[in-house]
This record gives C-alpha cells, structure tokens and sequence, in this order.
C-alpha cells in the first residue's frame, strides 16, 4: 500500500494508477444501509465483521485502505495508534458521510 491509496479513497477516484488497485475493507459494508456503498462499488469493497478483521485484512494486504465510522474506529484506536508513528500506515481525514470516515493505508 501507499499513501496515494488515502487520496484516491478521499477523492473517491478509482480509475488510472494506483487507484485501479484500490480496496477497501470496512465493517458491514454489505448491509444495504451502509453510506460507503453509494460512493464505491462493490467490486472495490471487502465487508467484515469486527474490527479486529478489519486491521488483518489491512496488515495482511487484502485490502490497501480500511474505512470506519468513528465508532469502530474508537475501538481500534489503542492497538494501531502505535502502529501511526512507525510510518508504516498513513491516516486519512476526510467526512465522506454523516459519520466520520477514517482511511488507512499501509505503507511498504
């Protein structure tokens, strides 16, 4: 993954490089009352069910973005906020919705 992966989620551009390799992992992205689902198409989506699945796919490289309300993401926060200073991972700030949307990206 690489930071350009943040912006092509932020800008919600999936077409050209990188962004045609774009994936995102996200929690119940496959329930029809899911927000993100308007604004990127399933093919680019991956749907878990906890956090802890979402963080995996993202350190595994199923996915090269994790996208959370701030809910989820609250929950993740103590295990990967030391994850942040080591460069590895890049953090996103855009509100793509009503709630708040955090991206990642891993950073090899």
């Amino acid at each position: 993954g690489e930071t350009s992966f943040v912006d092509c989620a932020e800008k919600r551009v999936r077409f050209g490089d990188p962004c045609v390799d774009l994936k995102i992992c996200g929690i119940r992205l496959a329930s029809a009352g899911n927000p993100i689902r308007n604004i990127f198409p399933p093919s680019l989506l991956i749907s878990v069910s906890s956090t802890i699945q979402l963080l995996d796919g993202l350190m595994k490289g199923e996915c090269n973005v994790i996208a959370a309300d701030m809910f989820d993401w609250l929950k993740m926060i103590r295990d990967f906020s030391s994850l942040m200073g080591t460069g590895a991972y890049t953090l996103g700030d855009s509100i793509m919705w009503q709630q708040y949307l955090s991206i990642v990206t891993r950073n090899n």
